[in-house]
């Protein structure tokens, strides 16, 4: 993710203790040798057909030093590698601090800079791997090492980038393998620059060139050829098997050549068990997880031989057997005890981010977009529904089963694919809606959503043409993970939010707004996620102000402030996750997973406003989903796009796109005014001056106010309180409940907070209820919290670990493995 250029940096290598005078006679030697560096580079690199080149000739600001110990065996900077640096602000080096410097003594201090440019980069491509040039073997050596890194061996994938370096003579030695790699087609030459890496060099050139290879693509998360061969559309056949808790059938992919000459398609998987590939009657030769495209966070790639090279634009079809797992990561299968029925098992899926590879062979990358046709055969009496709309009537097959057929017209990505099997009824909700759910609970179901169609008919005036046919709702059982799944045609939602009040139906607000925002327009890769989630939480406030009012909006703005914090505290504030545009390589992208994309993002498309003013922003965004509807976008076309629509604009000129899609920490919290906020800042310093509470106090308040009394008395007693004010918070708890009966709360939210504050100020006695909450609900908003927090008191951390081990079997998979960390984390730092 290249950055904005910024003046350059040199770079330096000190001695162990060397001290800011050494390093300032070192830049006035960098900068007497300045002009001959900068002929001697450009005669270099001439051959390469004017690259752009960058010399360090200007004075940088002061560099920050930091220490090193090289001589630990494939060493990196000690913060893991992904931080940037305090002088240049680019990310510093990625790989093994030795294979950039050489031998090194330990402790050596080294100028952060030195390794995020030193080797000619401004952004180090991920898992890039340097060769050092000398001209004693020959350009020829060179071709021939970096032609087989880039292509890869049987048991070595295929590295993305390549950095070639030499000093002297050797730099033309850079330049001519750099053209004949980029003439072979192999990679690119994405960046140039020279650099005067020792003082002992005396002013002799370092030349390095950057070769980025059109394979690994940039999404980190995916080990598919998508940019070689694309699926553009696919049929899906799958029987579900509860006894063995697997999902069997097949996959007809329909390819599209993107590249000349593809020999093979390779796909995204996890677990399964693939029994045959083949091309009509012809069998096709597959192998999975060749040339070491294996690791625990991807799973495996299933590359498939086509039975001749495929050329641009040249369709052709490939079908793969196979069988899921019965730990499949994507399922959740429950027995029918753990429904409200009793009677039947429930099966659903959860694709985001990359699980759909656990459910099928795809390209599971958002940055690609399929149609698909679907037939799920299931037993009787059970309903199957997934994210495309229903053709026809379910027919009966052998075995007292039913096959249901699907068909979704709109391209979407493979993490939208969805399909949910149980005892299932509907009920309509509005002129293109339906709600679903088990019979025991659809007449609370049906009344809890009935605003549907009015969040509609404002998205649609803020954000233009629904275009997916229908709009259902699903309410899964509790152990859904998220609060809400916006699958295109079949909206999953939590029953957490059943308060019975319509309260907590901002979620259906958020969800209908990603049918433009993440459905439409879709995020390229999981490093750029807040282009999804951003925009949506822009745009669900939006539709609240429409219908509450702007001070309700702004209300929703001060809760999702303090939110935001939390989430920042919990990563740490100079943690890769709480970037806008996180580095992800190698990464299950739920490890990442928080409000930090939601909020963050929203907070600067709020900035963005108000630079230009409401009605010009929401003219954009309208724009915006016109220009990216069907297609996937990062940050740089955002932000290109951005500044084409307000050209001339002199307030967009200075935004600092860098420090918000790649600074760490918290953003600048935007001003809020609300009326709402100020009842509540007013109630809580009463609470906190020795006020009992009346049930009059909150009569009439929205439950988001309440939520943000509660938010406001744990941010006290987290941060602020001291021991003795601690314990009179504490002592006040009972009254507090006595007069708001926060303990009787349906509100999932409500219940929440009051739990955590309870166990923040120490209330014990409010232990079981917490852990009760967190065994019923596994929606990862609460539980995740909640455990945390009991784990935080070694008094406590045992009977949440014994509760997680109880009701493990009962969490969605995602929420199972999430706990486990966090509870292993508290363990560590214990």
């Amino acid at each position: 993710m290249a950055g904005e250029p910024r003046t350059p940096c040199r770079t330096g290598l000190g001695r162990s203790g060397c001290s800011e005078r050494f390093v300032e006679e070192r830049m006035r030697q960098v900068s007497r040798v300045a002009g001959a560096l900068r002929l001697r580079a450009a005669a270099a690199a001439q051959s390469l057909g004017g690259v752009r080149l960058r010399v360090f000739a200007e004075r940088p600001a002061r560099p920050t030093l930091r220490t090193v110990d090289a001589q630990k065996k494939g060493a990196f900077c000690e913060d893991g590698g992904s931080k940037r640096c305090d002088c240049c602000l680019e990310f510093a080096c990625t790989r093994p601090v030795e294979s950039v410097l050489g031998p090194t003594k330990q402790q050596d201090f080294v100028i952060c800079d030195w390794l995020c440019s030193g080797v000619g980069l401004w952004n180090p491509p991920k898992h890039a791997m340097e060769l050092k040039v000398t001209s004693k073997k020959g350009t020829g050596f060179y071709i021939r090492a970096a032609a087989t890194f880039l292509r890869g061996t049987e048991d070595k994938p295929p590295v993305p980038a390549i950095v070639l370096s030499g000093t002297g003579s050797a730099a033309s030695v850079v330049a001519d393998v750099a053209h004949a790699i980029e003439k072979q087609g192999l990679a690119k030459i994405t960046h140039l620059e020279t650099s005067f890496p020792e003082v002992a060099n005396r002013g002799v050139p370092r030349l390095a060139a950057t070769l980025t290879a059109p394979w690994p693509h940039p999404d980190p998360s995916s080990y598919s050829n998508f940019d070689e061969v694309v699926v553009e559309s696919y049929d899906l056949d799958q029987e579900i098997d509860f006894d063995k808790g697997v999902l069997t059938g097949s996959i007809v992919l329909h390819l599209s050549g993107v590249k000349e000459s593809s020999t093979s398609v390779v796909l995204d998987t996890r677990g399964l068990d693939v029994t045959g590939a083949s091309c009509g009657s012809e069998a096709l030769q597959f192998a999975v997880g060749s040339r070491g495209r294996k690791s625990e966070a991807l799973g495996e790639a299933l590359e498939i031989q086509l039975p001749k090279p495929l050329a641009a634009k040249e369709k052709t079809s490939v079908r793969v057997d196979y069988s899921t797992a019965p730990d499949a990561v994507a399922v959740q299968i429950l027995a029918p005890e753990q429904t409200l029925g009793k009677q039947h098992p429930y099966l659903f899926t959860q694709c985001q981010a990359i699980h759909a590879r656990c459910l099928m062979p795809c390209q599971d990358t958002p940055g690609v977009k399929s149609s698909y046709k679907a037939k799920i055969t299931a037993p009787c009496p059970l309903t199957v529904l997934m994210s495309a709309v229903a053709e026809g009537d379910p027919e009966s097959v052998d075995g007292g089963k039913r096959r249901f057929s699907f068909t979704q017209k709109v391209p979407i990505p493979s993490y939208l694919l969805a399909i949910a099997c149980g005892n299932l009824v509907s009920e309509k909700i509005g002129a293109r809606s339906h709600v679903w759910s088990e019979p025991e609970a659809i007449k609370a179901c049906a009344f809890e959503f009935s605003d549907t169609d009015k969040f509609m008919s404002i998205g649609e005036k803020l954000f233009g043409e629904y275009v997916w046919g229908v709009y259902d709702l699903l309410v899964l059982p509790p152990s859904f993970p998220y609060g809400g799944m916006e699958n295109p045609c079949l909206t999953f939602v939590t029953p957490t939010l059943l308060a019975g009040d319509k309260s907590l139906a901002d979620v259906v607000a958020h969800e209908i707004t990603h049918s433009w925002f993440g459905n439409l327009c879709t995020n390229r890769s999981w490093e750029c996620f807040w282009l999804n989630e951003g925009f949506t939480k822009f745009g669900e406030c939006r539709i609240m102000q429409n219908m509450n009012g702007k001070d309700y909006e702004q209300l929703l703005l001060r809760n999702l402030c303090i939110k935001l914090k939390e989430d920042v505290s919990h990563f740490g504030n100079g943690h890769e996750f709480t970037k806008l545009c996180p580095r992800l390589p190698g990464v299950d992208p739920d490890d990442a997973f928080s409000g930090i994309p939601y909020v963050k993002g929203q907070m600067m498309l709020l900035h963005l406003e108000g630079l230009v003013g409401q009605d010009r922003f929401e003219a954009y965004l309208r724009a915006h989903v016109k220009r990216f509807t069907g297609g996937c976008l990062d940050e740089k076309d955002f932000k290109s796009f951005f500044l084409e629509h307000f050209a001339g604009e002199p307030a967009v000129k200075d935004v600092d796109w860098n420090t918000w899609f790649y600074g760490c920490g918290l953003p600048p919290m935007p001003e809020v005014d609300s009326r709402m906020a100020k009842e509540v800042d007013l109630l809580c310093a009463s609470l906190l001056g020795g006020y009992d509470g009346a049930a009059e106090d909150i009569k009439g308040w929205f439950p988001a106010q309440t939520e943000l009394l509660l938010d406001r008395l744990i941010d006290h007693a987290r941060g602020q309180a001291s021991k003795e004010e601690l314990e009179e918070v504490r002592s006040r708890l009972n009254p507090w409940n006595e007069a708001y009966k926060f303990d009787q709360t349906k509100n999932s939210e409500l219940r929440f907070r009051w739990l955590m504050l309870a166990l923040v100020c120490g209330d014990d006695s409010r232990v079981d209820a917490a852990i009760a909450m967190a065994q019923e609900v596994g929606r990862m908003k609460f539980t995740r919290p909640l455990y945390r927090e009991l784990a935080k008191k070694a008094s406590r951390r045992e009977k949440a670990k014994e509760a997680f081990a109880s009701a493990r079997a009962t969490y969605h998979p995602i929420t199972a493995k999430m706990v486990a960390q966090d509870l292993a984390k508290a363990d560590a730092q214990s």
